[in-house]
Order: structure tokens, then C-alpha cells, then sequence
């Protein structure tokens, strides 16, 4: 049943696929000066940079569906059924949309880091279900790994349910309302709904919000060959990020965070120029509106986007500037013969007042559907925007900004710092934070309490982090050299580190810096980018990296025994588990098999790969 769903919910992929397939089928007559610009936009960037755009996309279709289901569950019925529909029929009748989907999903750059996420997801629902059952499997999901955590991860399944029902009347949960929730993991699951067999709901709720966090991966695989990152680190970084505690936990745990990563960075994917061989200038309008389009659905998924924005605005002003920074500094190295004759991304001013008002326009086209659902169907719907952001936990009439204004204005200044900085105490655990950089074989008991802190405390979640950054700093003594790995590192770790300082000034506080209340795109980009540092060091540096975040995870998340002591070990979650675990292993051994062949980040490969692209 669990494949039957996966292969479903893979069909919810296709109308993106279909329509980033169509917009390469135009006549070149028919084509004005914009349709070309979104035609050749990614081009340079390979099969990668399609797969954001089909990402995008996808993420678009899915979001429109849960308001059309709103309005009726007939119309959403038949928008599901129509759009699934008419994508097969499409992609049946028409052999170059065939054609590229073939090449966009069979090239490697793409499959990889697909797969990637499919092992992860087999590897940790079987970790998830290892000590419990597959029935109730949210429950199961609610206290694997540390003491009950509340309902929030079923909240979205209540949400779709509703709609997909017809439900009308506020509450829905408590005193919860079901606009206190950005609905994008709802959405993906009222587009699918009609496919579902009766009577698989949870499991099937289950299966398609693991996968919509595991967008994560291939979201953060295209930033990095966005940043012309070659092959081999990139598999190494990504491997050594899904390797963690917080994809462990919040990966089967499915409140929509990582969803929110995963489209957050997509967005500075967006904004970042690509690079290839006969590339003259990349077409800065079509990806700003990607840009837009990505990060309106990374706030439709949850408020952590908003955590991000720093880091989005420092790319931006990078990316719009004369030059872009990675590809001089990797002209310096040699490391691209075709970074010194990249031009300018921003050629006229009027084209970068077109971007930035074009991406402002569709965020805000995005996002007023969600905002009129707030504000009409389910008033106020700002509960959480006070609680985290003016301190407000008791439901009250007030607006968002009246209690903001309230709050900050009735407590003294010393008072206000004092939470600000209680916010920056809370992120480090500093009496325990080494001994959970690598913890040794133990018994359950203590293993449960590095999960708790893992869970608590951003800087013990990121602690392996500190393996990446001594590797990367000894091997910056010893090589002297300046390397994209090493700049990508540096500059995600700045990017990590602007997020979190947001994170600690917009929360009210005090201690309101958990790791879940803000973007867990923050412990990832920490994560991954000490991979980059050790990778720069060498290679065997990353490997030894990805293999300690190996033992970690297994140590702490996979095998260690239930919270519950009358749980009994299921022979077929474990089955599943070691399916995942194999398939993983064969899948990166496979993929190194071929990274020799990849010398530079403009490699025949992906040449090839844009050659066939343009014919389709």
C-alpha cells in the first residue's frame, strides 16, 4: 500500500513537469523577447536547474487546489482530476514534452539526489516505526524519539480533511483555527485526493507529507550545483546533511518545517546566476519571478520563512551587483575557464526595477488567496504571528500590530534586551554541547537526553558541525588555498549566522529560540556548509565527515530503543529500514563510481545535457 501511495503522490509532480516541458515547445516565431528569456533561463544551469522550476511549479498547482476545494469540494474534485488529467494526456500526445521530461529525470543530477530522498524517507519511517505500529502511524511519530510532542503534526491532515469534506465552522482543534496554519501540506494533499484508495487517509497523509519535507534534498542539492559545487562534494554534503538529527526527527515528525526549507532554498537558488558554457548574460526577470514564487510558498508552509530573509536579502544584493562573488573567486582559482567572461547579470536599470516589482507581485498574488482565507473565512488567524513575535499567548481580539505596538511599548528597554539576549542563551547548551558532538556507546537513558537537547537547542542539533570547521580550518593551514568549497562554506556559514540573528531579535522572547520555532533551514545550511569547509580541505576530509554523521544518527536516532518500554520491536518496519539503508549505500557507491569523469563544474556532461534540452 505504502508503494501504491508513493507512486501516487510522485503523479502530483507531473502537471509542474508538463508545464516547465511546454514552455520549451513554443515555435521560436511565436516567441517574444520574455518567452525567450524564460525559455534559455536555466538552461545554462543543466537538468538541475529545470527540476527547481518543475519544483516551483508543482508547488504552485497544489497550493491553488486547497482554495478551489474551499469553495467547493465538486470544483476541487474536478480541478484535481482536470489538471491530473490533462498533464497525462499531454505528456502522452506530445513527444517533446516526453522528451524532456526523459532528460530531465534520467540525468543523473536529478536522479541522484531523487533517490537520495526516497532512500531517506524509507530509512526513517522504518526508524520511526521500528518501536510501535504502522496503523496509528502520527501517534507512533508523536513519541518515538522523545517525550509526546503535541498534535501539530496532524494539524494540516485536519485542515485537508475539512476542506475535502466540506466542513464549515471555527474551531477545528481546541481553541485552534484552521487559519493559524499556512496550508501548503495540506494543499498537496487535497490534489491528490481523488487518487487515494477509501479508507488510507492517515497512512496516506503520512507518506505524502514525509515526502514533501524530503523536498529538502533535492532543494538543497540544486543550491549547491547552482554554486557550481562538482558532483562528488555535492553527494557528499547532501548525504552528510540528510544525516542528521533534525532530518531524522522532523522528516517522519511532519509538521510542514522542512517544507518551508526546502522551498526557502529554492528561493536563493533562484537568485543565484548561472553559469555554463557559452553563457553571456543569465536573464535576470524569469528568476526573480521564481524567486518570488518560491519564497511566497516557503511562507505558505510556515512562518519560518520569515527567518530566512536576511540571508535571501544579502543574495540578492550579491546577485544583483557587477560581479558574482563564487564565480570570481573560482576565476582566480581556475577552478572555471568561463567564470572571467561571465557579463553582468543586472545590464539596464529598468531590468532590475521589472524583477524585484515582478517577484514582489507574484509573492503577493500567492499569498492574497491565503490572507483573504485568514481574514474571512476563518478570522483573525494571527494567533501565532503574537505569540511568537509580540509575546501574546492568551487568544484576544487585537491585531497583529496592535499587540506588537502593545508589547514592546508597556516593557522598559532593559526588559526587552534582556529577553533578546535570554533568546541568544537559549540557542547553546554550553555544559553539554561537546559531549554531544560524538557520542559513545551508552545506554538509552543518555541517549534520550541527547535527543532532547538535540530537539532544544540549536547549537547541540548543529554540533557535529564543529568536526567540519576544524577540518576545513587545518586544512586551510596546511593548503593555503582558496577554493569554492571553502567560499561556499564560509559564505553559508555567514548565511546561517545572519538567520539566526534575526530569528533572536524578532522573537519576543524570553527564551523562544527553540530550533522548531524557527526555519530549519538555518541547522541545515550549518550543517552542510561545514561539509563544504572539511571538503576543502580534502576529500577524504568530507568522507570522514559524512561517516561520523553516519554513526551519530544511527547511535542516536535509529537504534536507540523506544521511550516506551512496552513497545516491541516490528519485523516489517525494520524490514523498511534496512531497505532504506542499503539503497542509500548503493546509491552513493554507484554515484561515485562516476564522479571521476567530472573534473570542473562546466563538465561535458552537463553541456551535453543542455544541448539536449534546447533540441527538446
Amino acid at each position: 500500500m505504502l508503494c501504491l501511495l508513493i507512486g501516487i503522490h510522485l503523479m502530483g509532480f507531473l502537471p509542474g513537469a508538463v508545464v516547465v516541458g511546454l514552455t520549451h515547445t513554443v515555435s521560436p516565431r511565436s516567441r517574444g523577447r520574455f518567452a525567450r528569456s524564460w525559455r534559455s533561463a536555466g538552461l545554462s544551469g543543466g537538468p538541475p536547474t529545470e527540476l527547481l522550476k518543475i519544483l516551483i511549479f508543482s508547488g504552485v498547482i497544489a497550493y491553488v487546489s486547497f482554495f478551489i476545494y474551499v469553495l467547493s469540494p465538486l470544483l476541487g474534485r474536478v480541478y484535481s482530476l482536470s489538471v491530473l488529467g490533462v498533464s497525462v494526456v499531454i505528456f502522452v500526445s506530445r513527444s517533446t514534452v516526453r522528451r524532456h521530461v526523459r532528460i530531465v529525470f534520467g540525468h543523473r543530477d536529478v536522479l541522484t539526489p531523487l533517490l537520495i530522498a526516497l532512500s531517506v524517507g524509507f530509512l526513517y519511517t522504518g526508524s520511526t516505526l521500528l518501536y510501535g505500529g504502522e496503523v496509528h502511524v502520527s501517534l507512533v511519530a508523536n513519541s518515538r524519539y522523545r517525550d509526546p510532542l503535541p498534535p501539530d503534526n496532524i494539524l494540516p491532515r485536519l485542515v485537508a480533511e475539512r476542506v475535502l469534506d466540506g466542513i464549515r465552522g471555527e474551531p477545528f482543534l481546541g481553541d485552534w483555527l484552521s487559519s493559524d496554519r499556512p496550508p501548503l501540506q495540506a494543499a498537496a494533499e487535497t490534489l491528490v485526493s481523488p487518487l487515494i484508495p477509501k479508507g488510507s487517509r492517515e497512512l496516506n497523509y503520512q507518506a505524502i507529507a514525509t515526502m514533501a519535507q524530503l523536498l529538502v534534498i533535492p532543494a538543497g542539492w540544486i543550491l549547491l550545483r547552482r554554486l557550481r559545487i562538482n558532483f562528488g562534494t555535492t553527494l557528499g554534503v547532501i548525504v552528510a546533511t540528510a544525516l542528521s538529527g533534525t532530518m531524522a526527527l522532523h522528516s517522519t515528525y511532519v509538521w510542514p518545517k522542512l517544507l518551508c526549507a526546502a522551498y526557502s532554498l529554492l528561493c536563493i537558488a533562484a537568485l543565484i546566476p548561472a553559469e555554463g558554457r557559452g553563457t553571456k548574460r543569465d536573464h535576470l526577470v524569469p528568476w526573480s519571478l521564481l524567486a518570488g514564487a518560491a519564497l511566497a510558498l516557503s511562507f505558505a508552509a510556515h512562518g519560518g520563512g520569515l527567518f530566512v530573509l536576511l540571508p535571501i536579502l544579502c543574495v540578492l544584493i550579491l546577485s544583483f551587483g557587477r560581479r558574482f562573488l563564487p564565480s570570481t573567486v573560482a576565476g582566480r582559482s581556475g577552478i572555471s575557464e568561463h567564470s572571467q567572461s561571465m557579463q553582468p547579470i543586472v545590464s539596464k536599470p529598468n531590468e532590475l526595477v521589472l524583477a524585484v516589482g515582478g517577484a514582489l507581485l507574484v509573492g503577493a498574488l500567492l499569498l492574497a488567496p491565503w490572507l483573504v482565507y485568514q481574514s474571512v473565512v476563518a478570522p483573525p488567524g494571527n494567533r501565532l504571528l503574537k505569540w511568537h513575535l509580540a509575546g501574546v499567548t492568551d487568544v484576544d481580539q487585537r491585531s497583529f500590530v496592535q499587540s506588537m505596538i502593545d508589547q514592546y511599548t508597556k516593557q522598559p528597554i532593559r526588559a526587552i534586551i534582556a529577553n533578546k539576549t535570554s533568546n541568544i542563551r537559549e540557542l547553546v547548551n554550553p555544559s553539554r554541547f561537546l559531549a554531544d558532538v560524538m557520542p559513545v556507546m551508552g545506554s538509552d537513558d543518555s541517549i534520550d537526553l541527547v535527543r532532547q537537547r538535540e530537539f532544544g537547542h540549536l547549537g547541540n542539533s548543529v554540533s557535529i558541525s564543529m568536526v567540519g570547521v576544524g577540518l576545513g580550518a587545518a586544512g586551510w593551514l596546511v593548503n593555503r588555498r582558496r577554493s569554492r568549497e571553502l567560499v561556499a562554506g564560509l559564505f553559508g556559514l555567514a548565511a546561517g549566522g545572519l538567520g539566526t540573528l534575526l530569528w533572536c531579535v524578532a522573537l519576543y522572547g524570553p527564551k523562544a529560540t527553540l530550533p522548531h520555532q524557527g526555519s530549519l533551514a538555518v541547522p541545515l545550511v550549518l550543517i552542510g556548509s561545514s561539509a563544504l569547509l572539511a571538503a576543502s580541505a580534502h576529500r577524504w576530509a568530507l568522507v570522514v565527515f559524512v561517516a561520523l554523521s553516519a554513526y551519530k544518527v544511527t547511535r542516536v536516532w535509529i537504534l536507540a530503543g523506544p521511550l516506551s518500554p512496552d513497545r516491541h520491536r516490528s519485523t516489517a518496519a525494520l524490514s523498511m529500514l534496512l531497505v532504506g539503508g542499503v539503497a542509500l549505500l548503493v546509491i552513493v557507491v554507484n554515484a561515485l563510481r562516476v564522479t571521476h569523469t567530472e573534473q570542473t563544474p562546466t563538465s561535458s556532461e552537463l553541456v551535453l545535457a543542455e544541448k539536449e534540452l534546447l533540441l527538446a
